[in-house]
């Protein structure tokens, strides 16, 4: 056995070695998170994340929102420009 032991544990997303009696930071790693605005920007920033050898990871966000609910919105909009709608004017909306 060595005098001492290595091993990779990780710490919020700190990686540390293990000394007994003891624990050293020795690289600190951080979460960069990138918001393209479109896909040029997304494919731009592949292509330079590819070049310098660094690893990413993409992740779809989930919606929020139950999806038949919108399939509703979505279905009421698809309404709206067909023109399946009704209009009400003000003065006749509480008669």
């Amino acid at each position: 056995m060595f005098l001492w032991e290595v091993k990779n544990i990780v710490f919020n997303q700190k990686w540390y070695f293990y000394k007994p009696k003891s624990i050293k930071k020795i690289i600190e790693m951080d979460t960069l998170l990138i918001q393209p605005e479109n896909l040029d920007q997304l494919n731009a920033l592949k292509a330079i994340l590819k070049a310098l050898k660094v690893n990413y990871k993409i992740q779809k966000e989930k919606s929020p929102y139950d999806p038949k609910f919108v399939e509703k919105i979505r279905a009421s909009e698809a309404d709206v420009r067909a023109g399946r709608v009704k209009s009400i004017k003000t003065e006749d909306l509480w008669k």
